[in-house]
């Protein structure tokens, strides 16, 4: 399938999620999207346990690269997956599983997981890495 044409596709993104788990049919398809969240508390200096991250774009014909970038609020990069996906129609909706096994993170502070179709960002959200001494929690 040829690339999208730009001016042709106006990507959407329907879904950012970041989870413990998602769990899938056996066909592959995401069936149940478990424990999500937007923060994490604990000891910064660590690697973080593993999570996923489930995206869904739309509105886009054709072959596109769907791109996640985990970036830190002082602009470094801390991780960038790529995949290229072929959309039959613009009604097509491709969701997209990232499991983050190895994430290290560069210490406490907001990170932006930043969503890109073709290199245009059609959603972001926001993640929290708080220590300890920063929570509120018991």
């Amino acid at each position: 399938m040829p690339p999208a044409t730009p001016g042709t596709s106006s990507p959407q993104c329907f879904a950012l999620l970041i989870c413990e788990y998602v769990q899938k049919d056996d066909g592959g398809t995401p069936r149940t999207i478990v424990g999500t969240f937007n923060h994490v508390v604990g000891p910064t200096d660590e690697q973080l346990p593993p999570f996923f991250v489930y995206a869904g774009v739309t509105n886009v014909e054709g072959s596109a690269e769907v791109s996640l970038i985990v970036q830190h609020e002082d602009g470094r990069v801390a991780a960038e997956y790529r995949d290229r996906f072929e959309f039959p129609n613009r009604q097509y909706a491709q969701t997209v599983t990232y499991f983050l096994e190895t994430l290290e993170l560069f210490g406490t502070g907001r990170y932006e997981f930043r969503l890109l179709a073709d290199g245009r960002e059609v959603s972001r959200r926001s993640f929290y890495l708080v220590g300890p001494e920063d929570s509120e929690e018991d």
